[in-house]
């Protein structure tokens, strides 16, 4: 039995010449006529109109998906401009996809069961592993588009995913699915059969000062921290520094000082879910990326450069423990875009510290996110399936 992966990568500024020298570089390291899924990332430079229908042909009319993303992972480190291909070769893994677009025109929930019965098709239960997303970071309600999907796959099933992402806009991403290209859309592949998941995630971040409790929330708005506009509690710590929080989601503030939201069934390396601001309405309302739990307690956060690239080991060595002697076929790592920005120069350390780990014959490939859906076994034993923000994700198949 084998499983084959073959990755091309190219910076070609062409937008046609680009997919076709990566297509055909991860064709030939594949070394298999038949492809069986693949996964495709680009910058912001290309146009998915012209390269999706070229790149479904040359691959076979094969299952894939993908999204655009403001940074490639190939090679151990980051790229900020270039498009990638995975293509897997598998006689023990089984693949099946889905799409659906407009989410946030849709019952979220009532989406998400659609979007898992679309890939189920003719699975048996006992075969199905994971189920992993690509969906726009715009979307306002992953909570219950995730809990729709788990209707449908079970209340434990593993589901893992990232945002994509527009090179630090925020405005407006790309998700695909075979031919398809979508805005506002998410886009699945269901992998079962002979194969075990590993999978690990941290930030890095630590809170600051005492707790404040969360009196009022509306889905993604908060509305109320201790009976006071919720920006209050940005304003203690910055004073007039805090409205720029809704100028920038990307400025210094929100970058390095998250929301830290204590879930007290999380066991202590995932405490605290990350929370970023997206904006600040005219009542002192924080707008977050997904929803937040009322009568919760929040934190500031704070994430340094040290804090990151520890955090990035602690996940690479957590993979490996649960791999034990098992080498995965390969690695794939999603990284925030709020880390990228903080460490700045020294990004390639996270991968290089991943590598560390796994020597060098294990393929490592991902992508900068706005966003990471990951499944936490809580301390009850049940599986929490969130949005998390500025972390590092990597999920490891054998």
């Amino acid at each position: 039995m084998a499983t084959r992966i073959g990755i091309g990568f190219s910076q070609k500024t062409d937008s046609l010449s680009a997919i076709e020298e990566a297509a055909q570089q991860a064709k030939k390291q594949l070394e298999q006529d038949r492809i069986d899924a693949a996964i495709i990332f680009n910058t912001i430079h290309y146009k998915p109109e012209d390269f999706l229908p070229l790149a479904y042909k040359t691959l076979k009319f094969t299952k894939f998906i993908g999204c655009s993303t403001a940074g490639i992972i190939f090679e151990d480190k980051p790229h900020n401009q270039g498009i990638l291909v995975a293509a897997i070769y598998s006689e023990e893994i089984r693949f099946e996809s889905s799409s659906l677009s407009h989410i946030n025109l849709q019952d979220p929930q009532e989406a998400g069961r659609i979007m898992a019965s679309k890939a189920i098709t003719d699975f048996g239960e006992e075969q199905r592993k994971l189920f992993f997303l690509l969906t726009d970071s715009l979307i306002t309600n992953h909570t219950e588009l995730i809990k729709g999907i788990k209707e449908r796959l079970g209340k434990d099933f593993l589901i893992a995913g990232a945002c994509s992402s527009d090179n630090f806009q925020f405005k407006k991403t790309y998700q695909y699915h075979q031919n398809i290209c979508m805005n506002n859309g998410i886009a699945g592949i269901l992998l079962g059969g002979r194969l075990d998941v590993a999978m690990s995630l941290r930030h890095g971040w630590r809170p600051l000062g005492k707790p404040r409790n969360i009196d009022k929330t509306e889905a993604n708005i908060i509305k109320k921290i201790q009976n006071q506009e919720a920006i209050s509690l940005y304003k203690e710590y910055f004073e007039e520094e805090a409205e720029t929080l809704s100028d920038n989601p990307f400025g210094q503030i929100n970058i390095r000082y998250p929301l830290g939201i204590k879930i007290d069934s999380f066991d202590e390396k995932n405490k605290y879910l990350l929370r970023n601001t997206i904006k600040i309405l005219k009542d002192g309302s924080i707008v977050c990326q997904d929803s937040v739990p009322e009568n919760s307690e929040a934190h500031i956060m704070i994430g340094t450069k040290d804090s990151c690239l520890l955090s990035a080991e602690n996940a690479a060595r957590e993979l490996k423990e649960q791999l034990g002697k098992k080498t995965p076929k390969f690695i794939f790592v999603v990284e925030s875009l709020i880390r990228h920005k903080i460490l700045g120069k020294n990004v390639h350390e996270e991968i290089e510290s991943i590598r560390s780990f796994f020597g060098t014959s294990v393929p490592i490939v991902g992508m900068c996110s706005c966003g990471e859906i990951f499944s936490i076994k809580a301390k009850n034993n049940i599986t929490h399936t969130l949005l998390h923000n500025n972390s590092i994700m990597l999920i490891a198949l054998t």
